[in-house]
């Protein structure tokens, strides 16, 4: 990591992350953190 404020440091992690926050997360209910972790198992 470059340093405080760099946008820049985890731009390629928050590329990662962003496909499966907006197909599987965003918009849609769990009633626990394991419902989650099995709706994305097929996903990794």
């Amino acid at each position: 990591m470059s340093g405080k404020g760099n946008c820049y440091d985890d731009a390629a992690t928050e590329i990662f992350f962003k496909t499966p926050k907006t197909e599987w997360v965003h918009g849609t209910k769990y009633r626990n953190q394991h419902e989650l972790g099995q709706s994305i198992i097929p996903y990794t």
